[in-house]
């Protein structure tokens, strides 16, 4: 059984190990993957799960309980990894990010519904003033960062508790940065590093409303950290110890053949696999790197896939790629 259609995005695994993937008008697709898939060309098995209602999947949480959550247009629901079965749990809701709470619970952002608090019995909301979120965090003093295509936001959450619903005016999210972002992460430090669409490469100490800049004109679109002190973008690799405080220091190393990749990943053994785009040749092409092993770019295969689209390793060390021409 192929998917049901072959623009997918997005992707997630379950606690039992299925692939849960999302396809634009084609519901949920769980597949489940026999023991020589991949080495044999065994086929998975794949189910198709039609979100009620014909919604497209926005979004695939897992929360600290091990529980998955699925987005469609304006409805969450859970889905049962033993049973494959999909059930409403809320109505009027969706999201398109998340991060997970200390709590086991969910802080999840949508691009039309705003900030929201889930824990599988009830639904909090913390503010519907800010769309269009990219990417949500939430730091260990329980600072939520809010990554929102046209600016940076923080939201103090260090004494709002889920009975306050809806959250007081107090808790209100203070917009710290106004500048169109593509990518955040947050370091083992503390430090958030914020990937502009054409001003370069921000980091803010969340504790002093000071910036510091660096690769002023270029976009970063996105970032991926690896502990225990390197920080990979879309330009290079940096070793976010050795930063500094000025503007002055020189951080990017091993330019990966001049091209910037589309989308990429970073494996649990430090393997970069990356998607670049050959401007000579007009196409696609996924690379890998160990920097373990030396600067030296390995050629995976040729793919077409959408530059915006997510990619993942699951657990057993398997890379997805998800796209507009597949899986």
């Amino acid at each position: 059984t192929s998917l049901s259609g072959n623009r997918s995005s997005p992707i997630g695994e379950d606690t039992l190990g299925h692939i849960l993937v999302g396809v634009y008008k084609g519901g949920l697709n769980v597949l489940g993957l026999p023991e020589s898939f991949i080495h044999s060309g065994s086929a998975p098995m794949i189910r198709r799960k039609q979100v009620p209602g014909d919604q497209n999947v926005t979004g695939i949480a897992l929360d600290g309980q091990g529980r998955s959550w699925i987005s469609g247009t304006d409805k969450i629901y859970r889905f049962d990894p033993a049973t494959t079965t999909l059930s409403e749990a809320f109505k009027g809701y969706s999201f398109t990010t998340y991060c997970r709470d200390n709590s086991k619970a969910i802080f999840a952002g949508s691009d039309l519904l705003g900030i929201f608090w889930f824990d599988g019995n009830r639904i909090v909301t913390l503010d519907s003033s800010i769309l269009l979120i990219k990417k949500i965090w939430i730091d260990a003093d329980r600072r939520l960062w809010i990554n929102q295509i046209y600016g940076l936001y923080a939201l103090d959450l260090k004494h709002w508790t889920p009975r306050q619903n809806p959250a007081p005016p107090r808790f209100r999210p203070k917009r710290l940065l106004e500048k169109p972002l593509a990518s955040m992460v947050m370091d083992q430090s503390g430090q958030v590093w914020l990937g502009t669409r054409g001003y370069g490469l921000l980091k803010i100490n969340p504790n002093k409303p000071l910036f510091n800049h660096q690769l002023e004109g270029i976009s970063v679109n996105q970032m991926v950290i690896h502990p225990p002190d390197l920080l990979y973008v879309s330009h290079g690799r940096i070793n976010w110890k050795s930063w500094g405080h000025g503007l002055d220091t020189t951080p990017l190393r091993t330019p990966f053949l001049g091209r910037n990749p589309n989308c990429f990943i970073i494996t649990r053994n430090a393997t970069f696999y990356g998607r670049f785009y050959d401007p000579v040749k007009l196409e696609t092409d996924l690379l890998s790197w160990n920097p373990h092993t030396g600067d030296r770019m390995r050629y995976v295969f040729h793919a077409e896939f959408d530059e915006t689209q997510p990619m993942l390793e699951d657990g057993k060390g398997r890379i997805w790629m998800t796209g507009f021409e597949g899986l």
